[in-house]
């Protein structure tokens, strides 16, 4: 006892390791073949759950641990309405949804649980209703389930309409004749109304009437009547016409299966408007301005009148208008404008001659007359032609319109051109031009055509400033 007692520290595990460790290995291994094999034992099942699948493995088949697993990754939770179909054979579970579904067999009320997807036949047939075929079943029997829904099974009722049976399955008159598919409105001749409750046996009469497309100012309807005429038709509807409307037919037409009747409303209003009148431009003549000049003295400003006007519509549309009235609430006030009076620039020169009292040299027109002038130059001319323009400073083109350099002959000169073979005569500085500028011309004389610019050419002539 005292040798036991007295042993070295590391003395037992060097004589016990080997009984120690030989056992724990052994243990290990037994667990982790454990674990292996039952690892190797799971099978992977599908959850069939719709358009839905879901893969679980499991060791031993069973519905419900198979679709709590399935609930785990993603299936949408299972109720106790819900079939578990197992398919060992194929390894599948397959979720079938059920609903509610309320039956009423001729006012008793029950409720049955059947699967999404299946047939309101296939659904009854399981819960054992309706076997023999004997009621009629609304919705029909091959609707297919999708939610809670309600079932209705009667017998329906036996009706006659126009002579012929029918079995229907709806309330009153007006469902017998949407069953029998029988097309109509509510103007057509039908025996009893068409809110009368059915019963076995019921006879319907039922008369279509003729066809009619009416259209009521902008308002167009296909309606039905029995009414003989246009005329009768307008009453039956109580649709008066007014002294302006207009009717597309006779009202005596004798009303037919298609027959078009149109309705154009016409009436007449007086409307009364604000309106701008314009102002008028008044010349007040300056001869301080060049030839066509012009400048505003005193700007317009435009009237205000009251119009009443007499409008006539057609559905609505202006068709026409006619002033009925007018009253003046502000008189428009004219512009007057200062302008120089256009007119022949040689004649406005030889009116200036006239008044030419003298004072300097003088020279003999081509008329014989006396006309004293300011100042003579003598260079080259040329000859330009554009119909109908403007010169530079704004004055239309014309015989006597004459291009200078202003600063040599200031606009607005009095002239008088000749040479010893060529008289252009009296004219006015109203234009200037490249070669004026340039120095290469003293004058540029406007002709009538091309073809007297031509014969001109270019000449040397003498310029006599009159004023």
């Amino acid at each position: 006892m005292k040798k036991f007692l007295n042993f070295k520290k590391g003395d037992f595990w060097k004589e016990h390791k080997s009984k120690v460790i030989i056992p724990l290995v052994l243990l290990l291994s037994i667990v982790l073949l454990s674990v292996i094999g039952v690892a190797a034992n799971t099978v992977p099942y599908t959850v069939i759950d719709g358009e839905e699948n879901f893969v679980v493995s499991i060791i031993f088949p069973d519905e419900k641990v198979l679709a709590e697993k399935a609930e785990e990754i993603g299936l949408n939770p299972v109720s106790e309405l819900d079939d578990l179909i197992l398919d060992e054979e194929n390894r599948t579970l397959t979720v079938k949804r059920a609903v509610n579904v309320t039956v009423d067999i001729e006012g008793t009320l029950s409720v049955i649980h059947a699967n999404v997807g299946q047939t309101v036949g296939d659904a009854l047939k399981e819960a054992n209703l309706n076997t023999d075929c004997k009621y009629k079943v609304l919705p029909s029997t091959d609707t297919v389930i999708e939610s809670d829904m309600s079932l209705r099974l009667n017998d329906g009722y036996i009706v006659k309409i126009n002579g012929e049976e029918f079995e229907i399955m709806g309330n009153n008159v007006k469902s017998a004749l949407e069953e029998a598919k029988i097309g109509f409105d509510e103007d057509d001749g039908v025996t009893p109304s068409l809110e009368t409750p059915l019963h076995p046996g019921m006879e319907i009469s039922f008369i279509e009437g003729y066809k009619v497309l009416i259209t009521n100012g902008s308002f167009t309807a296909e309606t039905s009547t029995f009414a003989l005429t246009v005329d009768e038709f307008l009453e039956e509807r109580g649709i008066s016409l007014g002294e302006k409307d207009k009717l597309s037919v006779p009202a005596s037409t004798v009303i037919k299966d298609g027959t078009e009747i149109v309705i154009t409303r016409v009436y007449t209003v007086n409307e009364t408007v604000t309106e701008a009148t314009a102002f008028s431009t008044e010349i007040e003549p300056n001869f301080d301005f060049f030839w066509g000049g012009s400048e505003l003295k005193t700007p317009g400003v435009k009237g205000v009148d009251q119009v009443t006007y007499s409008c006539t519509y057609e559905n609505g549309v202006l068709i026409s208008k006619e002033e009925t009235g007018r009253v003046v609430i502000k008189e428009p006030v004219n512009e007057i404008v200062y302008k120089r009076p256009t007119s022949d620039y040689q004649n406005e020169v030889e009116a200036a001659v006239i008044n030419n009292e003298g004072g300097g040299n003088y020279f003999i027109d081509h008329n014989g007359n006396k006309v004293y002038y300011k100042r003579q130059l003598y260079g080259s001319g040329t000859a330009y032609c554009i119909p109908d323009g403007i010169t530079s400073v704004g004055l239309p083109v014309g015989r006597g319109m004459v291009a200078v350099d202003p600063k040599i002959i200031p606009y607005g000169s009095k002239l008088y051109i000749t040479c010893g073979s060529y008289c252009y005569g009296y004219g006015i500085a109203g234009d200037t031009g490249g070669a004026l500028m340039a120095g290469t011309a003293l004058v540029d004389l406007y002709m009538d055509t091309l073809e007297d610019c031509t014969e001109f050419g270019r000449r040397n002539m003498t310029v006599y400033i009159i004023e």
